[in-house]
């Protein structure tokens, strides 16, 4: 059993690897006035500068580029129903889950305080930020980015989170159901709970990204398949167990680096085998948690028990 986890961890990694090579093609804008739709080898772009042009350019099979310098508060669309309703293909819902629909679309659901952004059911579809480009938003219990039931989606690029960090609920993106969900080059920061929050999906991976200031932990993984995390660093995290699953099958952390996390809390707390390729892990031996359920694969896996090791120096990771 475990020969053929490690067969599907590392099908999903050359898989990772292809699509950092084939989406990284894309242009970085268009020809035109910069509103799009372009077509570049048969896809659909579309190249966006505000929340309404980027929430209208949504849809399955193409790539949403948001220009270089903007960023954007998706609440000032997704808090005023008149506004947010104007477009097809959109619902107004207290809950995203409750909706029952094979068609792709856009929802605005309701959270503690405020709404966040619900994608249902989209196949296809790449957002992707151009130099210095962000998307956040203002409810501290949301989603940024929240994927339900969608596959081969991809975000690239961008600096993601909350103008304000919370309690509770809501993480930075969320991801439930659905299968071949990729992040790369990316800064997830300042969320009310979890930069990520995986919940029954397959095939995802985190490539070249930060998770960072966030309230809670860096990741919750819930009954997932194929979970994959390359060349990331995970750090400035707080305060309960950092990274925390169960029922997941073939976790894989390679080359990744885990430091200045909270280092009262737990690291690991996963109830399955997880695997650990040539990472840096600076946290104190005693709250390395689940280490039981670990094994090192590859490269070898280096521990340091200080957090705040002085040797620690930025490697570049994140939006380019």
């Amino acid at each position: 059993m475990r020969r053929i986890l490690l067969s599907i961890v590392m099908c999903l990694y050359a898989l990772c690897s292809v699509q950092a090579q084939t989406t990284g093609q894309f242009p970085g804008g268009l020809d035109d006035d910069g509103r799009g739709p372009d077509e570049t080898d048969g896809a659909m772009v579309y190249s966006v500068t505000n929340e309404s042009e980027f929430l209208a350019a949504l849809g399955n099979n193409r790539t949403v580029i948001i220009a270089a310098g903007v960023h954007l508060n998706l609440s000032r669309v997704l808090e005023n129903e008149e506004m947010f309703l104007k477009v097809p293909g959109r619902r107004w819902v207290s809950s995203a889950t409750d909706i029952i629909s094979k068609q792709p679309l856009v929802v605005s659901e309701s959270e503690t305080d405020g709404r966040q952004l619900a994608l249902l059911n989209f196949k296809g579809l790449i957002i992707k930020g151009e130099q210095n480009s962000s998307i956040e938003v203002d409810p501290r219990y949301s989603f940024c980015l929240h994927f339900i039931n969608c596959q081969n989606c991809e975000v690239h690029n961008l600096t993601i989170g909350h103008t304000e960090g919370g309690f509770c609920s809501g993480g930075v993106i969320g991801v439930r159901g659905g299968r071949m969900i990729l992040v790369k080059d990316c800064d997830l920061y300042g969320c009310g709970t979890y930069g990520l929050d995986l919940w029954d999906t397959s095939d995802f991976g985190l490539m070249n990204s930060n998770i960072h200031d966030c309230t809670y932990g860096i990741m919750q993984l819930r009954s997932c398949v194929a979970v994959k995390f390359n060349k990331c660093d995970f750090f400035n995290n707080r305060e309960y167990d950092l990274i925390e699953g169960w029922g997941n099958e073939g976790v894989v952390f390679d080359d990744c680096r885990f430091f200045a996390n909270w280092g009262d809390a737990p690291l690991f707390h996963l109830d399955n085998t997880f695997y650990l390729m040539g990472c840096k892990v600076y946290h104190p031996t005693a709250n390395l948690g689940s280490m039981n359920m670990c094994e090192q694969i590859g490269d070898k896996t280096e521990f340091y028990p200080n957090p705040l090791d002085p040797d620690i120096q930025s490697r570049g990771i994140g939006p380019k």
